[in-house]
C-alpha cells in the first residue's frame, strides 16, 4: 500500500488551535459535534494535554493539572474534506496548525509526525 494511501485511512495526529484557557470547552464543544453530526467514524479521539505539577500554597503541597501546551488541542481523525469542515467550524476552534500544499491554494492541515505523537504521550504517561 502506498504511503498516500495508507494515510488517508489511518487516524493521524492533528493540532488544534483554540483561545488560551478554553481549551476544555473546545473539547467539549468538538465531542459533542462529533456525536450530533455522527463524525465518530473519522474523529477517533479529542485530548488536552496536561501534566501534573506540585505547588506550594498557604505552605501546603498541592498537586495541580497544567496545560502542557496552553490554546492547543490534539485530535485523531481521518482528516477529509466533510471531517476538516467540520472541525475546523467547531465554537472556538480558531483552526488548525497547518502549512500551505503548493499544489492547492487552501491550507491544509499537517499531521504530526510519529516521534512527536510518541514524544507527547510519553510525557504524559510518565505523570
Amino acid at each position: 500500500m502506498s504511503e498516500i494511501a495508507k494515510n488517508e485511512i489511518e487516524p493521524r495526529w492533528y493540532i488544534l488551535h483554540c483561545y488560551s484557557g478554553q481549551e476544555e470547552r473546545v473539547k467539549k464543544n468538538l465531542d459533542q459535534r462529533v456525536e450530533t453530526m455522527g463524525l465518530h467514524k473519522n474523529v477517533f479521539e479529542v485530548v488536552v494535554p496536561t501534566e501534573e505539577e506540585v505547588e506550594v500554597k498557604d505552605g501546603e503541597r498541592q498537586t495541580v493539572e497544567k496545560k502542557m501546551y496552553a490554546g492547543y488541542i490534539l485530535v485523531s481523525m481521518i482528516l477529509d474534506d466533510q471531517t476538516w469542515y467540520n472541525v475546523r467550524n467547531t465554537p472556538g476552534v480558531t483552526g488548525f496548525i497547518s502549512a500551505e500544499d503548493e499544489k492547492d491554494t487552501r491550507p491544509k492541515p499537517v499531521p504530526l509526525s510519529d516521534s512527536e505523537v510518541e514524544h507527547i504521550f510519553s510525557t504524559l504517561k510518565n505523570q
